[in-house]
């Protein structure tokens, strides 16, 4: 959808990002104007509504950063790297660990990850560099995002992770709302983008309940499988992969089936 909006729209990848999250921004309002959620947000909560959006502003430029110097093939599966950082920072903030069969899975997953990123051409350290950085800021922000859902102690659990984006993302769209006009982005960009704000809330919504439900690790584990749906949907329907490979599309199937196994080997 977004590959779409950008085909059919005279705009640069930080303008459409920004457009979305300023819409994502509208719809969340709708919510925190309606439950009158302004009465529980106090001067306390902008320190870690900060510790949310800005390592999560500063992931979504250097992601681009990075795409612009590499492909969109070569950068999308290294996304995979948060998935270390943030068992790293889980056990620095949090004391947990993997057990062995998890850190296998997790191995599982990176190398093919790396398998597929390398099948779309060749993986330069700059692009590495700025994709690694955007995977911190990414593992930082969804840890940050949790916790703040934690402090809402006024909601029950499932209320929590409504309230938390309804809020969270207000202030994310505030914030966008800023870069807007320097940016050269207007109303007409945020209308044409509509439908990525839609769809992009409502899966933010479904990965902080993961959160919530299972945790931080657990969740962007499952969330691997992205590409995995990406290769499965693109060789059922065009009977091809969806971008440029040195991998036949038997093989990238049979990639895509390793990090099945290899995410199901993290949760058994």
């Amino acid at each position: 959808m977004t590959q779409k909006c950008q085909d059919n729209v005279n705009a640069t990848g930080t303008q459409i990002i920004i457009a979305v999250h300023i819409g994502m921004g509208i719809l969340a309002a709708i919510p925190f104007i309606g439950f009158q959620l302004w009465s529980t947000v106090s001067f306390d909560h902008v320190v870690p509504l900060l510790m949310v959006n800005i390592p999560y502003i500063g992931a979504q430029v250097l992601l681009l950063a990075a795409l612009q110097k590499s492909g969109a093939s070569i950068i999308s599966p290294l996304l995979t790297l948060k998935i270390p950082i943030l068992a790293a920072l889980g056990f620095v903030l949090l004391g947990d660990t993997l057990n062995l069969q998890q850190l296998f899975a997790v191995l599982g997953i990176l190398v093919l990850a790396i398998c597929l990123s390398k099948s779309a051409g060749m993986i330069d350290w700059v692009p590495l560099l700025l994709i690694s950085l955007a995977c911190l800021g990414y593992a930082i922000s969804d840890h940050s995002i949790t916790q703040y859902s934690k402090s809402l102690q006024n909601f029950s659990e499932l209320d929590q992770v409504w309230v938390t984006v309804s809020i969270n993302y207000l202030f994310c769209g505030l914030i966008c709302l800023i870069s807007a006009l320097p940016c050269k982005v207007d109303h007409h960009l945020v209308f044409k983008c509509k439908w990525i704000s839609v769809t992009w809330l409502m899966a933010v919504t479904l990965l902080v309940l993961g959160f919530k439900s299972s945790g931080v690790l657990q969740a962007n584990v499952a969330q691997s499988l992205r590409g995995v749906f990406g290769v499965a949907l693109a060789y059922i329907f065009l009977r091809t992969t969806p971008a440029p490979s040195t991998l036949s599309p038997p093989r990238k199937l049979s990639i895509a089936a390793g990090m099945i196994v290899a995410v199901a080997l993290f949760f058994s």
